[in-house]
């Protein structure tokens, strides 16, 4: 059986995105900054692209591709950035937001606050609908609780939700009640905009379709045409009431594929596309193409539900994912670096955002303080020195004795003691006693600084490169440090020392009396193997490694279980956690728990390819009996999936034969081709192809075939060549003897 490990990593990922618009170099925009309020989320043209080259004339007609076409013209109830950049054009928000996300005044001319809830705006005066509705307090009253009406089932009311009435003071100011105080007010109605664009009462409230398919709005453009899926015509407002629009017709088209956009941009179909992926970028930066990148404020993130009890309540384990996540490397591999990091999942220049804030760097080797993980070293080195000699005994010293803090065996050492390795091994590795780690760092290496030397060496041996000992104990000193993945690697390491494991699985342990001291019981300080120091934690599937804390690096534990039904083992390590004492909780425990039993719920062996699978068949010649045999693997193929993998639509099979028709005889288990299983785009194994079946072969075909098969030989076609030629030269002969007897008559 072939096993195959495959890792599962899940990303936190906090990125500020982007968007690419490319145009022609030489086309002016679309509107100027002044003649619409530029959205936040859409994909507008770049109102401040420059043409190419100065002297060039203004177009009077744009076409810009669009990846879908407008679900509607209604602005209240759609939230797709295609439709946005169409709506953006002919209708206009009570307020907007510039460059830098400040509230600037649109059709609202100015606003405060008279209390904690009443918004009094003053509205501009002589602007009016395309179809000749003037612009009033009754449409800012119409259209604000239109939106929170449920029947017009508007997708972004809740920007506005806390507006509870609108009232009419005079023809153009109005008084916006909300049902609390709501300072975000003026963030909601300009982000995005849709959900306080005007719209007109009399043409609006005839139906909701009407404004659907009929915009009428007091923007710069008005629709002329809508053929759906293929183009939106734009043309300008004469009548606008603001600065007259450069380009008097946009065209939009609604271009799905991007290298379809693509394309179309460099034949001059189009003038303008956005949303460029980065990848499809190269070779766009022309002399008549031109690439500008626009921030916007689209976010990719995950988020975590910190509600649910989990490792991820935890402040310090969501840490450890943020340090643990390259999002620079992400951003530069999948986005080409054009995005930017936030620090939280809010755009750069939204309203809310810190800028004082930092993202977490990418740090996997966070220093922390090793603590009682240490003992792990300590027991390892002592174990592989004293290998095949652990009743190896040893005097305790004062010296040894000289610098113990901390936990100690219960009655602790004494000077002149005699003990042996194994019982300071239960004592270090089970009880956690310092003065047992004492006398083993002397026992292995003659000395503490010498053991201290020893273990770093051997730490750098497995790889845990990030990690410094001071002392044998895990007693706080700011100079010692170690990361999770360095005590990770060095944990599994020792627990394949037989040893080792078997020692740190111990509940209790005996140590028989000394010739100085008694009996004396050590009990297991890790809580998932033992009940004694701390309960609700024991877990059968425990098989230990260590447990302990200190004042300055808080909760340690480096907890491994293992599923007696599947045989998977899984390893925790939770570093740096917390006690609430009033809810008895050690989240080092809590933690560890939660990671291994969402790991073992979450991840199992899967067999993708079983040995009685047919995969495909082949041809197969000179047999009277069958014409094909079936291909099966050779073996099965086992792997470590998440265990919700749907095989029949996750994992894939692809094959190769090495025949393409097979000759009989055939035996049963010969190799005729390979199968190679996939999941997604990740390669899980790849497994000969045997035959099922033992074919014989028909003489009679085999002698058809041999026959065939001479007479496509050379020496067949030489000697069938010369045959015709004798025959023919003989008739010839032939018939000049019979010629020459002829006229001799």
């Amino acid at each position: 059986m072939k096993k195959t490990l495959c890792m599962i990593l899940a990303l936190l990922v906090v990125l500020a995105g982007c968007a690419q618009t490319t145009q022609p170099d030489a086309t002016p925009a679309a509107t100027p900054e002044q003649t619409a309020p530029q959205g936040t989320e859409t994909e507008q043209p770049d109102a401040s692209a420059e043409p190419g080259t100065p002297d060039e004339p203004a177009k009077d007609t744009l076409v810009v591709a669009l990846s879908a076409d407008a679900l509607s013209m209604d602005p209240a109830r759609h939230t797709t950035y295609p439709t946005g950049t169409v709506l953006f054009h002919i209708y206009d928000p009570l307020v907007t937001r510039d460059a830098n996300g400040n509230i600037q005044p649109w059709l609202a001319e100015s606003w405060e606050l008279l209390d904690d809830v009443t918004w009094q705006f003053k509205l501009k005066e002589g602007v009016t609908f395309t179809n000749g509705e003037p612009f009033n307090a009754e449409c800012v009253k119409y259209s604000l609780e239109r939106v929170l009406d449920p029947d017009t089932q508007a997708p972004n009311k809740t920007r506005i939700a806390a507006i509870d009435h609108v009232d009419v003071v005079d023809e153009y100011t109005v008084n916006v009640v909300t049902q609390y105080p709501a300072p975000t007010l003026l963030q909601g109605m300009a982000e995005d905009g849709f959900c306080a664009m005007m719209v007109p009462v009399q043409h609006t409230s005839t139906s909701l379709e009407t404004l659907g398919s009929e915009p009428v709005g007091t923007g710069p453009y008005m629709l002329k045409e809508w053929v759906k899926d293929d183009h939106i015509t734009l043309v300008a407002n004469d009548a606008y009431w603001g600065t007259a629009p450069a380009i008097k017709t946009i065209i939009f088209r609604p271009i799905p594929e991007t290298s379809t956009a693509i394309s179309e941009l460099k034949s001059g179909g189009v003038d303008v596309i956005t949303n460029v992926p980065p990848e499809q970028m190269d070779g766009l930066n022309t002399d008549t193409t031109k690439v500008v990148a626009k921030a916007t404020d689209r976010l990719f993130y995950i988020n975590v539900n910190t509600l649910e009890e989990g490792p991820l309540q935890n402040k310090l384990v969501r840490q450890a994912i943020a340090y643990a996540i390259d999002v620079d490397a992400i951003n530069e591999s999948l986005l080409g670096g054009m995005a930017q990091r936030t620090a939280i999942n809010l755009p750069l220049e939204a309203f809310g955002y810190d800028a004082s804030l930092t993202p977490y760097e990418y740090n996997p080797e966070k220093r922390v303080y090793p603590t009682s993980a240490v003992k792990i070293m300590t027991g390892l080195l002592a174990l592989e020195h004293f290998a095949g000699a652990l009743d190896t005994e040893v005097t305790v010293t004062k010296e040894m004795l000289s610098k113990v803090k901390g936990n100690k065996l219960s009655p602790s050492l004494t000077a002149g003691e005699v003990v042996t390795v194994e019982q300071m091994l239960y004592g270090c590795l089970v009880g956690g006693a310092n003065d047992a780690a004492y006398v083993l760092a002397y026992a292995t290496s003659g000395n503490v600084e010498s053991f201290i030397t020893d273990m770093n060496a051997k730490a750098a041996l497995i790889g845990a490169y990030s990690t410094k000992y001071t002392n044998p104990t895990g007693m706080h000193d700011d100079a010692m440090y170690t990361t999770a993945r360095d005590t990770a690697q060095i944990a599994i390491y020792a627990q394949k020392n037989e040893d080792f494991a078997r020692i740190v699985k111990t509940p209790k342990y005996v140590m028989e009396k000394t010739d100085l001291r008694q009996y004396r019981d050590i009990y297991n300080r890790n809580a998932m193997i033992s009940k004694f120091y701390a309960a609700g934690y024991y877990d059968e599937r425990a098989v230990g490694i260590n447990a302990g804390a200190t004042s300055s690096g808080g909760y340690c534990t480096v907890q491994m279980m293992t599923d007696s039904k599947t045989n998977l083992s899984y390893l925790a390590v939770v570093m740096g956690a917390e006690e609430n004492e009033a809810e008895k909780k050690i989240y080092s425990y809590e933690n560890a728990k939660a990671l291994l039993d969402w790991a073992f719920a979450s991840f199992t062996y899967t067999e993708v390819l079983s040995t009685d699978k047919v995969v495909c068949e082949i041809p197969v010649s000179l047999s009277s009996a069958v014409d094909y045999v079936t291909l099966q693997p050779k073996e099965s193929l086992t792997v470590y999936l998440p265990s919700d993998v749907d095989l029949k639509t996750d994992i894939t099979i692809h094959y190769t034969t090495l025949y393409e028709t097979l000759a009989a005889p055939v035996k049963s288990g010969d190799i005729a081709g390979q199968v190679t299983v996939m999941y997604n785009d990740e390669i899980l194994g790849t497994v000969d192809l045997i035959t099922t079946a033992d074919i014989s072969r028909s003489e009679f075909l085999y002698m058809l075939s041999q026959i065939e098969e001479f007479t496509k030989s050379k020496g067949f076609i030489a000697f069938a060549v010369s045959a015709v030629v004798l025959s023919v030269g003989y008739v010839l002969i032939q018939a000049f003897r019979r010629g020459r007897a002829a006229r001799r008559l």
